[in-house]
């Protein structure tokens, strides 16, 4: 059986937060606006209502209020004199939860959109087709789907039901999810049910809103023939601009028809094994079941007046996003037992116009940043000192001189899971796979890889717990560094370590404080001081 791929989105997500918070509101215009106040803020998100009496996402809210005066106006909240999106990821997270709790595989994509693998989910719905009772409850709730190539929705599904299709039975599952978030949450979600994450997602608006699109193997070239390139996810940069302004391609149709040969003139060698997939409809990523995101990050945009000019603004700002960065960790940290061990910090200097979509915008320039370990502490001051001691090291001294800044950015990333408590923290760090018998944690069985890219502080309560509980001596960290592939010895032998610098995990080395990288290079490696790279060494 193909792959069931859906890709949901909520409908005006942010306009469908406030207004649940406000009831009232539900059927009049509203327009979401960003927290500045010029111009009454700029837009974010409308619902159908103001979109219908001519308000557009480009507009001000002033200039809203004159094309529809009776619009309400509702400003994101505020914090740490930016956006707080607190409530809207929190939103959208039960949502997501309740899709996962009910069998689908979740790969959140961002704060209100995701793909579902329902794969599982419709073939069961197949499988026990015929011993339903409630079939008409079913096939009346996918009878207002969009088929893509099809007219006669009702015989469509009757057709499909006869022949045992997968993609009816995958309709009938996105529904009924669509339906539970509804009846729990009242958001409504339109969606895109296909084979694959990109042509799910490349349906999935085109019938906004509240509503479900499918697209079935039989349709596929006949849609993607008169696609417009910029209607593909893929297609919507650089890469789309080279294509519909410099070849004269408008529709995937027209690439189709060119040869790998061709097509490697045409776009210089950008990503040619990847287009001769796609205009034809193929895309083997899998559904990966994440929840929590990849990194953590924050950023500030400051224009005119606004423009960081001395160091003493940029440190200012800069505590601003990481009390917020600290908010948001912290909360990851409490809820699901996770920390990151990365964080960098960038700064732009000035704006760019750009392309995308065929439209013209300013963004943020080319940044410069720096990247370091996470600091020992999820407190906003231990990571305020953090990044400012990245920002000094690519130069902010020199802001007022030679630049000023118009961005701002803290990310962490390479999150790890901790333990819930100390009881927990053989699960977590032993290297033993034996799940049915838990052994002693000892300084022999832990995972010192994972353990040394800890915060100190967590990484010295999980030393004291070991068993047996002695004191870790200085040359235990070397003990860390043996290359996995050198340093199995049966559990009854003494520890040993490294006896070169060609036995040390590399990967372990690179995750350790430069200073103590440093040190235990020169203790292996007397030429390693006059040494400028770890490569050199190797070598």
């Amino acid at each position: 059986m193909l792959r069931t791929i859906a890709h949901v989105d909520f409908d005006a997500f942010y306009t469908q937060v406030e207004i649940n918070r406000r009831p009232h509101l539900i059927g009049k215009p509203v327009a979401v606006c960003q927290y500045n106040t010029f111009q009454g803020g700029s837009i974010i998100a409308l619902s159908y209502e103001a979109k219908r009496l001519g308000v557009k996402r480009s507009m001000k809210g002033e200039v809203a209020q004159k094309v529809c005066p009776e619009i309400e106006l509702i400003t994101v909240p505020v914090k740490n004199d930016k956006a707080d999106l607190t409530i809207y990821r929190e939103e959208g997270m039960k949502v997501f939860q309740l899709l996962q709790e009910s069998g689908a595989v979740v790969e959140k994509t961002s704060i209100d959109e995701a793909y579902l693998d329902i794969t599982k989910l419709t073939s069961d719905m197949m499988n026990g087709w015929e011993e339903r009772t409630d079939k008409d409850v079913y096939i009346e709730l996918i009878s207002d789907s969009h088929v893509i190539g099809v007219n006669g929705v009702k015989e469509w599904v009757l057709e499909m039901l006869h022949t045992k299709s997968s993609i009816v039975f995958g309709a009938m599952v996105c529904a009924d999810l669509r339906k539970k978030v509804l009846d729990a949450f009242g958001y409504t979600l339109s969606a895109g049910i296909t084979y694959n994450k990109m042509l799910a997602k490349c349906i999935s608006g085109i019938n906004k809103p509240s509503a479900q699109t499918i697209l079935s193997e039989p349709f596929i070239d006949s849609f993607l023939e008169t696609l417009p390139l910029r209607n593909l996810n893929g297609f919507g940069g650089k890469l789309g601009d080279i294509l519909i302004e410099e070849c004269n391609i408008a529709v995937l149709g027209e690439l189709r028809m060119k040869s790998k040969e061709e097509l490697v003139k045409l776009t210089r060698g950008q990503r040619v094994d990847w287009i001769c997939d796609a205009v034809r409809g193929i895309d083997n990523d899998p559904v990966e079941s994440r929840l929590l995101p990849k990194s953590v990050g924050c950023s500030k945009n400051f224009r005119g007046p606004m423009l960081l000019k001395t160091v003493e603004q940029v440190e200012k700002a800069l505590s601003k996003l990481a009390q917020e960065i600290s908010d948001r960790c912290n909360s990851l940290k409490d809820e699901n037992l996770v920390i990151p061990t990365k964080i960098s910090a960038s700064f732009c200097v000035k704006t760019d116009l750009v392309k995308r979509k065929g439209l013209k915008f300013n963004i943020a320039g080319k940044a410069l940043s720096k990247s370091g370990t996470f600091p020992q502490s999820v407190t906003p001051d231990s990571i305020d000192k953090c990044v400012c001691q990245l920002m000094h090291s690519i130069g902010i001294s020199h802001i007022g001189k030679e630049f000023t800044i118009t961005a701002l950015c803290i990310n962490t990333y390479n999150f790890v899971t901790i333990a819930k408590s100390k009881s927990d923290i053989q699960s977590a760090f032993s290297k033993s796979n034996n799940t049915k018998r838990k052994e002693p944690l000892t300084w022999e069985n832990v995972d010192k890889k994972m353990l040394y890219q800890l915060p100190e502080d967590l990484r010295n309560e999980i030393v004291h717990t070991m068993e047996p509980r002695k004191k870790i001596q200085k040359s235990s960290i070397l003990d860390m560094l043996r290359n996995k592939n050198t340093s199995d010895k049966p559990s009854n032998s003494k520890i040993s370590f490294p006896n070169s610098i060609h036995e040390v995990d590399i990967d372990v080395l690179s995750a350790l404080p430069e200073a103590e990288q440093k040190l235990i290079i020169e203790s292996f490696h007397p030429a390693s001081k006059k040494a400028k790279t770890l490569k050199e060494i190797w070598q």
